[in-house]
């Protein structure tokens, strides 16, 4: 691992849960940072923020002027809405969000930060060869994002599971409160598992990427990012009521009638046009199905091993 001494980062959602994590290893091997944020983060050394978004283009050229290296992680993603205006952000946001960036990027070294939603419904475990079949708006948004990167010579994709850590956005927040309730029912039991990164992992990997970009090494293009081993919904919930100093009775509750039943009331939200609910039967998918990656390149190719995994962090926080 080289010092990025005398370097400059660029990093879009400099401010997010993520980009935070990128800032600050960034800044811990040396290099300046040049973020791009919608907010006001507080003011830190060595870094030197924009306020804006992709959808700028003055900004991205802005943002990206005198910077030596791009690390794109803004995206839309955790939204209750959906329905076209929704999906109309997505593209927005992460398509053409993500073609400004690449423009503006030019030959520098990119990184883009997309999702295991790429895979969808490709039977698991996903390595970086499995074709893609993106089943939700967000999957298919990343997946063109993809496309749109990996035209520059000099990029490359890190593809994370799940990401937990402190001040993760999204499904866990919900967990952290259904766990502390005296019954948590678990949708088929709590069987489907799911793969799962902390935080640390994936600016570990985007950190190891940029290496080989800057050592002029570009192939392979395609990094999936996660822990060793998947977790079961069960031992996930498990694990957070420990934490938390809970022990709640877990209800086992039948998949195939919640199926059916939330795309009853999916249907019925529809024809009244409550278009900003969210998709019950989505939510009720992501409980009952795999999400299985596989992380041997990630380990083989980069030599990056977990230091700290989401089991860990499920059960200390």
């Amino acid at each position: 691992m080289t010092d990025w001494a005398g370097l400059c980062v660029a990093i879009t959602g400099a401010s997010g849960f993520l980009g935070s994590a990128l800032v600050e290893r960034a800044r811990s091997r040396g290099a300046a940072v040049r973020g791009l944020s919608r907010s006001r983060p507080p003011s830190r050394s060595g870094v030197t923020w924009i306020r804006g978004d992709v959808r700028d283009s003055a900004r991205v050229e802005e943002w990206v002027r005198g910077a030596d290296v791009v690390v794109h992680a803004a995206s839309v993603v955790h939204r209750r809405a959906r329905g076209d205006a929704f999906e109309a952000e997505l593209w927005d946001v992460n398509v053409d969000g993500t073609d400004r960036v690449a423009r503006a990027a030019g030959a520098r070294p990119l990184v883009y930060i997309s999702s295991t939603a790429v895979f969808g419904a490709a039977p698991g475990p996903w390595t970086e060869d499995t074709v893609c079949q993106p089943v939700t708006p967000y999957g298919r948004s990343k997946l063109a994002a993809e496309g749109l990167v990996l035209q520059l010579d000099s990029s490359a994709v890190v593809r994370p599971s799940a990401i937990v850590g402190a001040g993760a956005p999204g499904s866990f927040r919900l967990l952290d409160r259904l766990v502390r309730l005296p019954i948590v029912p678990l949708v088929g039991g709590g069987r489907a598992r799911k793969s799962l990164t902390h935080v640390s992992t994936v600016a570990s990997v985007v950190s190891a990427i940029v290496d080989r970009l800057l050592g002029g090494k570009t192939r392979p293009r395609v990094f999936v990012a996660t822990d060793d081993a998947p977790y079961s919904v069960r031992e996930v919930a498990r694990a957070r009521a420990e934490a938390v100093g809970r022990s709640p009775l877990f209800l086992d509750l039948s998949a195939g009638w919640l199926r059916v039943s939330g795309r009853l009331l999916d249907e019925v939200a529809a024809q009244a046009g409550c278009s900003r609910m969210p998709s019950l039967s989505s939510l009720l998918d992501t409980f009952c199905t795999d999400a299985v990656a596989d992380n041997r390149s990630m380990r083989e190719v980069l030599r990056v091993t977990p230091a700290v995994t989401a089991g860990d962090y499920l059960r200390s926080c």
